[in-house]
């Protein structure tokens, strides 16, 4: 009988002190490694469901397909830092191409004209058809307006620019894309630059220093943008959407 209770003790032993080690474990792991676990989105569009805000397209087991008119929205917080990263196929330039990634300031959930186009952080990435543009594959739209945290919103969102912004498009040049397989583009923003890669290539990078992204609140949008007619990527399929800041 006191083997048993003598081995009965030694385990419980054991065990409180693998459970005592696993919580020192967590206490003393890295700030930014346990934040960097938990971007603000993994969206997997794969499994015929999103977390986002669906309005049309369609699912299937490779993803999800915008068509002409298809979008999918998220809200997101301020992030004066950030990075949003897409897996997609069907990126072609045979076709008209157009906007399929908008992130924008969200205005009273007003989802329509004119607080996109006006609005005081507008960021628009375009593919772009080759015969039009045979040495340019994306366009970058990056705006960033610094009005007064107190300006009323029918000058934020207006035509009036303050006397610090910063608006410009720049083009990729001429990037491989391949339609039947799964491409990766990272959109990152921070330290003033904002950078676009594809499959870890960089083929844009903005300058925007010292200006910063600072809003209360962003919205992102995949697909067809509320800036724009119907989206010409009739193949493109969205495995997958990711928003994190960087290193997440």
């Amino acid at each position: 009988m006191n083997r048993g209770i003598d081995m009965g003790k030694a385990v419980s032993a054991v065990l409180a002190g693998v459970v005592l080690f696993a919580a020192m474990g967590c206490i003393q792991a890295p700030y930014k490694e346990l934040v960097y676990k938990n971007p603000y989105i993994v969206d997997k569009l794969y499994h015929g469901m999103t977390l986002g805000q669906q309005n049309g397209g369609s699912f299937s087991k490779a993803g999800w397909s915008p068509g002409a008119d298809g979008q999918i929205a998220y809200d997101l917080p301020g992030m004066p830092q950030g990075q949003i990263t897409i897996e997609a196929s069907g990126l072609s330039r045979l076709e008209d191409g157009g906007v399929f990634l908008t992130l924008f300031e969200p205005v009273n959930s007003r989802y329509a004209e004119p607080f996109i186009t006006k609005n005081p952080y507008l960021i628009t990435l375009a593919t772009k058809n080759h015969l039009d543009h045979p040495h340019s594959t994306f366009d970058l739209l990056w705006t960033i307006k610094n009005f007064p945290s107190d300006a009323p919103d029918e000058v934020r969102y207006s035509d009036q620019t303050p006397e610090a912004s910063y608006q410009q498009t720049l083009p990729s040049g001429a990037v491989a894309l391949y339609p039947a397989e799964t491409q990766t583009l990272v959109l990152t923003w921070m330290n003033g630059k904002a950078r676009l890669t594809v499959d870890g290539e960089l083929v844009i990078e903005h300058s925007y220093a010292p200006l910063t992204l600072s809003t209360n609140a962003l919205r992102l949008v995949i697909g067809k943008s509320p800036t724009q007619s119907p989206l010409g990527l009739s193949d493109l399929t969205i495995r997958k959407v990711v928003a994190s800041y960087p290193g997440m």
